[in-house]
């Protein structure tokens, strides 16, 4: 059923705000009715605006059967919009939050043919899914933006749609799957539309803003989370104790203050044990190691999944000794099997209290009896519908609402064990969920493909967690890579790329270099040019710096990012990968006005000369990057 009903506008009731307790706001209510199929049906339109939250509208409708028969509503669209650029101008620019498939571009132009379903909250067919709910479109001079402004996920669809003449189609859908009888009524969760100057970041801003005010709380990250880590996965799911120790000289001279024992340690997923050739002694010989040496570890980990026994291909499976004791915490689908996630996992149900207890007990495991400092929890994306008639679920969707209490468990056991437990959570090659934004103290940039979603992927979560959260850049070698047989190869070492955004660096090396790791191998080449970057990351620091959105992603070229540290702006100016060498003009913004500047490239230590702010000009000419420092004189 699509949302065709009229709306009696010249009626509008003003009503009490609802958004948030203490914000000062204006809300109307309109009605309306439908008209021949519909003719059963009221539509209640409630728009509310915040003096506090200038850039946004909030919405919500409720729709209700006035009629004597039951109403299915199997489809709504509660907004739906249509944009174009000016005739002659450039494409306009999106950010698309949807995280249904692998490395897939959420910044991008909307150019004719683009066409993306952006589904939220709810597992898509690839195993991925939940996202950020929020679309944002920009031209050069101004944007809007939709989205949800609940705190926890909902189930819905923020679809995009490019024509042949470049006119966008948007659209909020909802699958409500309910049947509404006579006198029923549904509530959408709170929708919003906004407008704002800038581009994705100053969207995402002002949309986190909102979700503050109602009520979300993110943390405050932990300062280890700005030491740039090295992690065993180099090895491969087959590292040993001797390979993690064997390492450790090379990973402490390079001055990295974190290690990750990363996946294939754990045995049966579920089971939070050691693979039996590692085993407890193995674990704890490595962790004494790296302490001795000053470094903290991580362990990684996969919660909520499970084997079931179900048989995939490559892989033997065993069914999970948790699954055999309590198949009743299963996530089963509406046929009444158990569900099964991204790599072929059964799932428990984060709905479950009895789940989030065994995830506080696992996590008691890792950090208070095995000792390790920190958690890196892997290939978490959201979790499928559960239909398990032992749940007594208030809806299906309800495990989709309540996965962040399970993260929320984890994270605060965590933190009372260790306080200084460095917590992150990678949505593998996918943006992050709503519903764990706020349970870990490291964002990642989550597997990405090459340096540019490194570049934008770091520019999101600085926007969600603040300008000076620590994002981590994830393993520098995945900034070049390339497939041979069944294997992806990573060999990058751009380095320049993390630094200029303000990430953390980090590496997957292996070191003594050995056969079948030459793509990862720590050469003495490799090593040199490791030294140099750390050591300026380390000397610079620019992660703990203020982000300063001074460029327009998508219409300002060369593309740009800019950092304020210590009374110093510092610049990064990158080439397009289609043509990897800039010649031109670079405009430093953000300076103070009448101050001169003394401009230094800190990646080539040349002097620049002197410059004047609150706008700078330089004529120039970079291959691939270009990093700035302009000192205050």
């Amino acid at each position: 059923m699509l949302d065709d009903v009229p709306l009696n506008v010249t009626h509008a009731l003003d009503v009490a705000p609802s958004v948030a307790p203490g914000l000062a706001c204006r809300a109307v209510e309109v009605r309306g009715r439908g008209v021949g199929p519909l003719a059963a049906l009221e539509k209640l339109l409630r728009l509310e605006v915040c003096d506090a939250l200038p850039e946004l509208a909030f919405v919500r409708a409720t729709y209700a059967n006035v009629g004597p028969r039951p109403l299915p509503i199997t489809r709504l669209i509660p907004q739906r919009w249509q944009l174009a650029a000016r005739a002659g101008a450039p494409p306009l620019w999106s950010f698309q939050g949807g995280s249904e498939q692998a490395r897939e571009e959420a910044v991008l132009p909307l150019t004719p043919g683009v066409e993306r379903a952006n589904a939220m909250g709810v597992m898509a067919a690839t195993g991925r899914g939940g996202g950020l709910p929020l679309v944002a479109i920009w031209s050069h001079d101004a944007g809007t933006m939709f989205g949800l402004a609940e705190t926890t996920p909902r189930v819905l669809a923020l679809p995009v749609k490019v024509d042949a003449r470049a006119q966008t189609a948007v659209s909020i859908t909802l699958d409500p799957e309910q049947t509404l009888a006579p006198g029923a009524s549904f509530s959408t969760p709170l929708l919003f539309v906004g407008a704002f100057s800038g581009d994705y970041y100053d969207a995402i801003r002002a949309w986190i803003a909102a979700l503050t005010r109602r009520g979300l709380v993110l943390p405050n990250p932990s300062t280890g989370a700005y030491e740039p880590s090295w992690c065993g996965w180099g090895f491969g799911p087959e590292v040993t104790p001797r390979q993690m120790t064997g390492a450790l000289p090379a990973v402490a001279r390079l001055g990295f203050k974190w290690a990750t024992l990363d996946e294939g340690l754990l045995s049966n997923t579920g089971d939070g044990e050691p693979r039996a050739d590692f085993g407890l002694a193995g674990i704890r010989g490595v962790l004494r190691a790296y302490h001795a040496r000053g470094l903290r570890v991580q362990l990684w980990w996969l919660p909520l999944a499970v084997e079931d026994g179900a048989q995939r291909p490559r892989r033997q499976r065993r069914v999970a000794r948790v699954v055999r004791e309590h198949p009743e915490w299963l996530i089963l689908d509406v046929s009444g099997r158990p569900a099964h996630a991204f790599g072929g996992y059964a799932l428990l149900c984060p709905a479950v209290a009895e789940v989030r207890d065994y995830h506080v007990r696992l996590t008691r495991r890792f950090l208070g009896e095995w000792g390790f400092d920190g958690l890196k929890i892997d290939k978490v994306f959201t979790v499928p519908r559960c239909y398990n008639p032992l749940h007594k679920h208030r809806t299906p969707a309800e495990p989709v609402e309540r996965m962040g209490e399970v993260f929320r468990a984890i994270y605060d056991t965590a933190h009372a064990i260790r306080p200084q437990a460095v917590v992150q959570i990678c949505p593998c090659a996918s943006l992050p969920n709503l519903a764990w934004l706020p349970f870990m103290d490291q964002s990642v940039t989550a597997d990405p493909e090459g340096p540019a979603q490194v570049r934008w992927r770091t520019k999101v979560l600085k926007a969600i967690y603040g300008p000076r959260a620590p994002v981590s850049a994830d393993h520098v070698e995945l900034t070049a890579t390339r497939s041979q047989a069944e294997r992806e190869l990573t060999y990058g070492s751009d380095f320049g790329t993390a630094l200029g955004v303000g990430a953390v660096p980090g590496s997957r090396f292996v070191w003594p270099p050995a056969p079948g790791f030459e793509d990862v191998a720590l050469t003495p080449e490799r090593e040199a040019h490791f030294k140099r970057w750390l050591d300026l990351y380390r000397k610079l620091r620019l992660a703990e710096g203020e982000f300063r959105n001074l460029y327009v992603q998508g219409f300002d070229t060369p593309e740009a990012y800019a950092i304020e540290k210590d009374g110093r702006l510092y610049y990064a100016f990158f080439a397009d990968a289609a043509q990897p060498t800039f010649k031109g003009t670079v405009e430093l913004r953000g300076l103070r006005p009448r101050q001169a500047y003394r401009v230094r490239d800190y990646d080539r230590e040349q002097d620049l000369g002197t410059v004047t702010g609150p706008t700078a000009q330089l004529n120039v000419t970079f291959a691939r990057r270009l990093l700035l420092a302009a000192t205050p004189q």
